[in-house]
């Protein structure tokens, strides 16, 4: 995965493939935080926000802050926070 617009189809990819048929990509700019959207198995919306950070660095407060408020949004009732090295941690297992 080269950039993070990547990693989000990425992430969209998996979702659809894990039964999330109804999972959307956000647009691109004024997402609200959200890179993704879907409905899981008990008919909740979930946000997703997605971060391709290099391995030495930290999702900050701030991205955590915007996964957080667009719920409200995109009516969500739980949020998700992607980063690289967490993909990676699931890959593993």
């Amino acid at each position: 995965m080269e950039d993070g617009k990547e990693f989000e189809e990425y992430l969209l990819r998996l979702l659809i493939e894990l039964g999330y048929l109804d999972a959307y990509k956000t647009v691109s700019s004024r997402d609200f935080g959200a890179d993704v959207v879907f409905t899981d198995s008990d008919g909740f919306r979930n946000v997703v926000q997605a971060k391709r950070y290099a391995p030495n660095n930290q999702v900050g407060l701030s991205a955590v802050q915007e996964v957080y408020s667009s719920m409200r949004y995109y009516r969500a009732k739980n949020r998700w926070s992607f980063h690289r090295v967490f993909i990676r941690i699931l890959a593993k297992h």
